[in-house]
């Protein structure tokens, strides 16, 4: 059985991967003809390299576990996919009601990857997850709709987006496969938008200086936050109070007395709304020189209330 279900598992991920490397390949050249010739197939660029690098998360994810890609599935076939070698020998797993094969089989979608994207790989989270969120928003109405405006800043966050995933992927020493090798326009690619958002940010910061000027006279407004993905903090450039977009995570730290519970923010952008300072992404606050971590220890108390946690650290403590 537990060969079985390895072979299984080798299968799907093959299968998947197959498909990620077809949807890929015509999505990035389609795309790399739309920067190069102005055409107007950016919608279909957008959608096809969505749906491509959404097929090379499945692959990844199903040579881990075949449980991974599958969003609804019945506990007994849960527990014989992910572990059949604990199954008791008599288990009569054939009587099960489920066909692995059949077309009615619900997969996870775009969103469900990139958060289990974000498990294997959580360095890359704060650096992709605001492009990935624009990413999501636009996958269903470029495949099945009409996106009214696809701007070609619009257009690189997408290729930033993919392109690493598709880096991350491959790099990963357990993953045997490698359905897309990045090509020269690919790394032209990357190395441009790194030009690009140095420059950018460079220009938004002096456009918001000569915009702080204008409000020198005026009072300075405070701005709050409120949830656990938005965080107050002051403009780096008319030290006003603006917002910094991100998530908030749980951590530990140990001291002499043992671990003990923290709370960080990881910041993915920022908005000023006195001097109209805009930064898109974690590089762009770095560039900016602006921290991208910050302590909520202080507000940890909460975050255990509002997520029903603290029983489980006390328990995990005892």
């Amino acid at each position: 059985m537990k060969d079985y279900i390895s072979q299984l598992q080798e299968k799907f991920s093959e299968h998947l991967g197959q498909t990620a490397q077809e949807y890929f390949t015509n999505g990035m050249n389609i795309f790399h003809h739309y920067r190069e010739h102005d055409s107007d197939h950016a919608q279909a660029a957008v959608g096809m390299v969505t749906i491509g690098v959404e097929f090379y998360l499945k692959s990844f994810l199903a040579h881990r576990n075949l449980t991974n890609i599958f969003s609804e599935i019945p506990q007994e076939m849960r527990i014989l996919l992910s572990k059949p070698e604990s199954v008791p020998r008599f288990f009569k797993w054939r009587n099960v009601a489920f066909d692995i094969h059949s077309e009615s089989l619900k997969m996870i979608g775009f969103e469900d990857c990139m958060s289990s994207f974000y498990v294997f790989f959580p360095h890359l989270k704060q650096l992709l997850l605001p492009h990935a969120t624009v990413l999501a928003k636009l996958r269903f109405p470029s495949l099945h709709g009409i996106v009214p405006a696809l701007d070609g800043f619009t257009l690189d966050r997408a290729g930033y987006t993919v392109l690493s995933i598709v880096e991350a992927l491959n790099n990963e020493e357990t993953f045997p496969h490698s359905w897309y090798s990045l090509t020269e326009e690919d790394k032209t690619f990357l190395r441009e938008t790194g030009q690009k958002r140095r420059h950018r940010v460079k220009q938004a910061i002096a456009r918001a200086k000569e915009s702080s000027r204008e409000i020198l006279d005026e009072p300075v407004h405070s701005a709050g936050s409120s949830g656990w993905d938005t965080l107050g903090t002051l403009c780096p450039v008319c030290r006003a109070g603006s917002i910094l977009s991100g998530y908030t995570e749980l951590a530990v730290a140990e001291d002499e007395d043992g671990p003990y519970p923290t709370l960080d923010f990881f910041a993915t952008g920022f908005r000023c709304d006195e001097c109209r300072l805009v930064l898109f992404d974690y590089e762009e606050l770095r560039l900016a020189g602006m921290n991208t971590l910050y302590d909520r220890t202080a507000d940890i108390d909460t975050w255990f209330r509002e997520s029903g946690g603290l029983s489980d650290w006390e328990l995990s403590q005892e």
